[in-house]
């Protein structure tokens, strides 16, 4: 799971298990499976250009104090 995608998961993971919403949790796996397919991991030089890019890296609480959204390559 991209480190900038943590929280939304994990959130997604609290409703599935605390109330049984299951919707938002598949929603997040789909796009993480999106991101994922289109992500080039041939090799290490590929790959850390689109994670920066993608906002893979970002710390993930500063992902939700500033709103920053893992985007598709």
């Amino acid at each position: 799971m991209p480190t900038g995608y943590r929280e939304d998961y994990l959130g997604t993971l609290r409703a599935a298990s605390g109330d049984g919403h299951f919707a938002a949790m598949v929603s997040a796996f789909r796009h993480v499976m999106r991101w994922t397919a289109r992500m080039d991991f041939t090799s290490r030089e590929t790959a850390e250009p689109l994670l920066e890019a993608t906002n893979a890296l970002v710390d993930p609480v500063r992902a939700v104090r500033e709103g920053i959204k893992l985007i598709l390559p």
